[in-house]
């Protein structure tokens, strides 16, 4: 962007040049969020490099910038998850998805998935963002049976899911790009079928 608008010099570059080109993000409609995130980077870097003036009036303009961003798109649950998992034609494809379900798994975290059978945890180490999410049953278990039997399930659903992936590759499993063993094939199939 700098070079596209001659500005090769750091010395050169004003709020205006800074201005104009969150303006162009809000235009070509980007996120609020990846707005927020070029405003900060921007801020951080002028910061560092000893440009408090334009540091301080990005810092004063900030929220005015990342408001304008195109809103988060909304993911629409299904109406009837259990009938979309019943109608995938693969038996691997149906515990991934009744595994993303019942933990809120993404599909590439399925297969980390951890069980603490002790502490009757389900772990799912570096999901989004790096994190190591945990989702405990104990507590909850000792009140409520459906918890307890929530947590039986999803450990019968990990070792089904760790059988076949002895037999088969993850990347098969998973699939892509339209590939014959798509995961994403098979559920968009479904989802049709379960009219979502």
């Amino acid at each position: 962007w700098a070079k596209e608008n001659g500005i090769n010099r750091l010395h050169r570059v004003s709020y205006d040049h800074v201005r104009d080109y969150l303006e162009q993000k809000i235009e070509k409609c980007y996120s609020e969020r990846t707005i927020k995130l070029n405003a900060s980077a921007l801020k951080k870097f002028f910061e560092t490099v000893g440009r408090q003036d334009i540091a301080e009036k990005l810092s004063d303009d900030y929220q005015r910038y990342y408001s304008h961003g195109r809103a988060p798109r909304q993911t629409r649950g299904f109406s009837n998850p259990h009938r979309v998992i019943v109608n995938l034609k693969d038996p691997v494809h149906r515990t991934i998805a009744e595994l993303q379900l019942r933990t809120g798994a993404r599909v590439g975290d399925v297969k980390k998935i951890k069980i603490d059978y002790e502490n009757q945890r389900v772990i799912i180490p570096k999901s989004k963002g790096g994190r190591t999410r945990v989702i405990d049953f104990k507590e909850l278990s000792k009140y409520d049976q459906a918890k307890a039997d929530e947590f039986e399930r999803i450990a019968e659903l990990k070792e089904k899911l760790d059988y076949h992936m002895r037999e088969r590759d993850w990347k098969e499993i998973r699939g892509g790009g339209g590939s014959v063993g798509s995961y994403y094939k098979d559920l968009r199939r479904a989802v049709k079928m379960a009219g979502e």
